[in-house]
């Protein structure tokens, strides 16, 4: 019985991990994108002879319709108009119930490759193409390689605003990238707001069947994004999640050589196109016969241990107005305790020496990368080493921090508690109601170090106390330093201008003071523990 049992569990396993998706055809879809036809920057030769070989696949393989859409725009980036495309291939179901299923054809800049942002999703929706078109589906399935994308979206946008159908359409997925590297992640998130519940949870699930193990969810990263104007990851699923259709984007590690010369054919690993298409065509045809409903949904998600956790708005709040609360009940507590202090004099300009020792800190935290570009003579050496930049900074943080203890003694600073953490409960209370003016999921970060800090005021047991203290600033610092941070250092580096020296002094001393704006409240906290 166990061994009938056993045979079972793998005989679903093998099931369940098996689909047509072929690894070798997508991967020749790729070469023949990334080594025959290059780097296919908007606009360009290279990136109409891409949608045009898209295009003869798409007729190859018997869809019902397949055609280039013809659009073209000013791009803000270069002074002449841009000619682009949209290959789209349309493969008719028994409904016009449509499910999109995308990726974006144009790489970055002209010495870009794009194997895998995104010769890799084009790839992946080729080779879909092929397999789904072998069987009968209830669902319409269109495919899509957008043109534009790395300049704004240029060609999702375009789809969504002029096909004349797109009501009918009630999925959408992206692939933006499918290298076989980790972390495999998703994007959920707009600026109107994240996929329905039911399309992530579906992902998760699909995933599991499949063997792949898990997601690792880019919490932090995606959090900081939404300051941005576009609320999320810059890819082609936006302009349907903006329009309330849902949409889902899957993608690879964003530490890839993307956006440089070596996102190349040579540096990809082939792994993640059979992972990022076999789930796509599971979620395909779980979908197929319609979906659970339209519309976007707000949660904050986060993974423990790789399980999903989806934090719904009403507790996102309860989280705030009780960090807010508990915040008030330890101010409460410290003045009370501290009355006599409180009628004795008070040392003056408090708040300006502290900013001054925590700029002080924070001076020593950033500037090792500068020193070691000075000694080496090259700009940015913390690119061929980010990690060890890190560590770097933090030793020299700590070393800051020491002197900063040892110059406190000399500037005359107030002893009383109730000073400092009132000074921290200002600072943290201004961030949240910042933040919550841009999205609640912002205002949780602020919110849960003021919590912790509050606890430390409250409680009596001295070893708990500096324990609830040191983990108060871990959400601030993880949204600071996200799981995104270097991307975006990178990308700014790579995409802009050379820069005259002033311009980096002026960009290092801008990241000193917003550092040390940032973890003021966890000084003053240090103070009053």
């Amino acid at each position: 019985m166990k061994k009938l049992i056993l045979l079972i569990l793998l005989s679903v396993k093998l099931v369940n991990a098996e689909t047509p998706f072929c690894t070798d055809s997508a991967l020749a879809y790729l070469k023949k994108l990334v080594v025959d036809i290059g780097p296919r920057p908007m606009g360009s030769v290279a990136e109409r002879r891409a949608l045009e070989f898209a295009v003869s696949k798409f007729k190859e393989f018997g869809l019902d319709d397949a055609y280039i859409t013809e659009m073209k725009r000013a791009s803000s980036r270069i002074s002449i108009n841009t000619n682009s495309g949209i290959a789209v291939g349309i493969l008719k179901g028994k409904s016009n119930r449509t499910i999109v299923i995308g990726g974006h054809i144009d790489s970055a800049f002209p010495d870009v490759p794009g194997a895998i942002d995104d010769g890799s999703g084009s790839a992946c929706v080729i080779e879909l193409a092929r397999i789904l078109s072998k069987e009968k589906h209830e669902s319409t399935l269109i495919f899509c390689l957008f043109g534009g994308e790395e300049y704004g979206m240029c060609g999702s946008n375009y789809f969504v605003s002029s096909y004349p159908w797109i009501d009918s359409c009630v999925l959408m997925f992206q692939i933006d990238m499918a290298n076989g590297s980790d972390p495999f992640t998703f994007l959920v998130q707009s600026k109107n707001g994240n996929a329905p519940l039911w399309l992530a949870k579906a992902a998760y699930q699909e995933l599991s069947k499949l063997n792949y193990g898990h997601f690792d969810y880019l919490t932090h990263f995606f959090t900081f994004l939404k300051i941005t104007p576009t609320g999320g990851v810059g890819s082609d699923h936006l302009p349907f999640l903006n329009r309330n259709i849902p949409a889902i984007c899957f993608s690879s590690s964003i530490d890839d050589n993307i956006h440089t010369p070596q996102d190349d054919f040579k540096h990809f690993k082939s792994s993640g196109l059979k992972r990022t298409g076999d789930l796509i065509y599971s979620l395909v045809l779980r979908f197929d016969n319609g979906v659970p409903y339209k519309g976007n949904e707000s949660y904050y998600l986060i993974e423990l241990f790789g399980y999903p956790l989806f934090v719904v708005d009403w507790f996102k709040y309860t989280i705030v107005v009780v960090a807010i609360i508990v915040g008030l009940l330890a101010l409460i507590k410290k003045k009370k305790a501290n009355i006599e202090t409180l009628k004795s004099q008070r040392p003056s300009l408090l708040t300006l020496k502290v900013i001054l020792l925590s700029i002080l800190i924070q001076v020593f935290a950033w500037l090792p990368e500068t020193v070691v570009g000075l000694l080496k003579g090259i700009r940015y050496p913390w690119i061929a080493y980010p990690s060890g930049y890190i560590l770097l900074g933090f030793l020299w943080g700590v070393t800051g921090a020491i002197i900063s203890i040892g110059a406190a003694s000399k500037l005359n600073l107030s002893k009383d508690p109730y000073r400092w953490f009132l000074r921290a409960f200002i600072i943290s209370s201004i961030f949240i109601i910042l933040l919550l003016l841009l999205d609640v999921d912002l205002a949780l970060y602020p919110s849960t170090a003021l919590l912790f800090m509050s606890l430390s005021m409250l409680s009596k047991k001295l070893v708990l106390k500096y324990i609830l203290w040191l983990a108060s600033p871990y959400l601030m610092m993880r949204l600071f330093f996200s799981e995104g941070f270097f991307f975006i250092e990178r990308s700014l580096v790579f995409q802009a201008p050379i820069m005259p020296q002033w311009v980096s002094v002026v960009s290092l001393v801008l990241y000193i003071l917003t550092s040390a704006i940032w973890f003021l409240p966890f000084l003053t906290g240090f103070c009053a523990v």
